[in-house]
Formats: structure tokens, C-alpha cells, sequence
């Protein structure tokens, strides 16, 4: 998931990927910074992982100081035919 992500520089992003790196089925979290102000900054932030619950990923960001501004890209794995 791609999350278009609005925040205070307080706590830092270090401490936010820390956080959402911890949730259930999180493999890993990248993020960049695309702009910032002398109070907030823009934030590209992409999770990977199995079975990632949306809804509390938001949630986390939110407890962090943190506002999704949108969900800017998805990619799902259908279930493969040995599975089935």
C-alpha cells in the first residue's frame, strides 16, 4: 500500500516506520519525504507485507501525529492454483 501521508515533524520517521513495522503482516516499510514546511511534511509511504490490515495502519499513522491524505496504490497477489 501507498499512502500519501501529511505529519509534524515530531515524532520523526524513523520512530513512525519503527511503529508500523511492528503491526501484523508488515514485511517492511519505506518512506520518503516529498515536502516540508517549518511545521509539516509530505510524506510517500509504502507497506509491504502479507494480509495488511488498512484500517489500522491509519490508525497508527494517526497516533503518530500523522494524517493520510489518500491511498495512492495497491498490489495484491490473486491465490495461485496449487493453493486452491
Amino acid at each position: 500500500m501507498v499512502f500519501d501521508v501529511v505529519k509534524p515533524h515530531k515524532p520523526d520517521i524513523v520512530e513512525l516506520s519503527e511503529a508500523i513495522a511492528k503491526l501484523n503482516g508488515v514485511k517492511r516499510v519505506d518512506i520518503d519525504v516529498k515536502d516540508y514546511d517549518s511545521n509539516i511534511e509530505r510524506l510517500r509511504l509504502v507497506t509491504v507485507g502479507d494480509s495488511l490490515d488498512l484500517e489500522i495502519i491509519k490508525k497508527t499513522i494517526k497516533e503518530y501525529g500523522g494524517n493520510v491524505a489518500s491511498l495512492d496504490g495497491v498490489s495484491t497477489l490473486g491465490e495461485s492454483e496449487e493453493e486452491k
